[in-house]
């Protein structure tokens, strides 16, 4: 890709928060498997997750639309303020977050690690990596209200886990 840029985490989050028009993005991050199981206060697997999310959804107005629910009222940020539509900030850490909308019919690539090698997810479940709330069925947007196939996800990784963000046609490749 020839429109790459190299930015810094607050260079990123600079160019991200005045973002206010429903807006397309790419993005490829790494973190900790939230549903894997701990072993020594370490989680047993890591991901890094790619996939096509939307910026300037709102969660309460997409739940209302999406049930025909205009009684519908969203739940308070548990842990993170709004700093804008795109950005939000932990409030434990008060490091910056991305917060984006994932279709469920958004394209997702997950890669797994253990120990730092890939993993396929079926060997991790026969190695029991993972926690049994990861087997679980999960509850749709708007407390269950969102039709299984209208259902979406809201993700806020942090911006310091991001390995690259594709905004209007710019790779941004994020430095440490």
């Amino acid at each position: 890709m020839s429109n790459v840029k190299r930015v810094t985490v607050a260079e990123l989050v600079e160019i991200v928060k005045p973002i206010t028009k429903s807006t397309f993005i790419g993005l490829c991050y790494t973190v900790d498997e939230s549903f894997s199981k701990t072993r020594n206060g370490s989680k047993l697997l890591q991901k890094t997750v790619c996939l096509t999310a939307t910026l300037n959804h709102d969660y309460q107005t997409k739940v209302q639309k999406l049930t025909d629910n205009n009684e519908f009222v969203a739940n308070p940020l548990k842990g993170k303020t709004k700093v804008s539509n795109t950005v939000l900030l932990s409030d434990k850490t008060g490091e910056a977050m991305l917060y984006a909308t994932v279709l469920k019919s958004a394209k997702r690539e997950t890669t797994y690690f253990h120990e730092g090698i890939e993993i396929s997810r079926e060997d991790a479940v026969k190695r029991d990596m993972f926690a049994p709330s990861y087997f679980k069925p999960r509850t749709t947007k708007g407390r269950g209200t969102v039709a299984t196939e209208d259902d979406f996800g809201l993700i806020s990784p942090y911006f310091s886990n991001l390995n690259w963000v594709r905004v209007n046609g710019v790779e941004y490749q994020v430095t440490q």
